[in-house]
């Protein structure tokens, strides 16, 4: 079996995550090179984030001591944290 029919069986198959570890086990090196160049040209390249309108906090020049951000999961909320206390510790750029 070469490489080739191999990605071609990977690719039309639905293979458990346990089949697909075994499976890749068994390739050589320059086959599982092969096949890992092959997956990343399946996955798209990520997208920088960019926050939506209710993500942006108040600015840092108004007196605020603090804020809240509820929201369901998934909305940002973690990120959006994250990049205020990353731009309130390295201050103005």
């Amino acid at each position: 079996m070469t490489a080739v029919d191999t990605f071609d069986w990977l690719l039309d198959s639905a293979l458990t995550e346990t089949e697909f570890l075994l499976l890749v086990a068994r390739l050589d090196g320059d086959a599982r090179q092969a096949l890992a160049e092959e997956i990343r040209g399946l996955r798209p390249p990520p997208q920088p984030w960019v926050p939506l309108p209710y993500q942006i906090p108040p600015s840092l020049d108004e007196p605020w001591a603090g804020f809240v951000v509820i929201a369901g999961r998934g909305t940002g909320k973690t990120a959006t944290i994250v990049r205020w206390l990353d731009d309130h510790m390295n201050g103005p750029a």
